[in-house]
This record gives structure tokens, sequence and C-alpha cells, in this order.
């Protein structure tokens, strides 16, 4: 039983630090496109 369950945990963690990458990724893309608008 412990098998499924430490496996469901780590592909949760993955996704999880996934979607905190790309959603960093998309920070800095917006981040740069406002500072170009605004410098």
């Amino acid at each position: 039983m412990d098998g499924p369950d430490r496996g469901t945990t780590e592909d949760r963690w993955i996704l999880t630090i996934c979607l905190l990458v790309e959603l960093i990724q998309l920070g800095s893309e917006i981040a740069g496109i406002v500072g170009g608008i605004r410098w």
C-alpha cells in the first residue's frame, strides 16, 4: 500500500515544481515586457 501512495506524492511534487518553474518563467517574461514598456 505504501508504493502507490509514495508514487502519487512524488508525482504531485514533480507537477508542483514544474508548475512553479513555468510560473516563474512567465513572471520574468511579463516583468521584462512591462519593464520594456516603462523604459
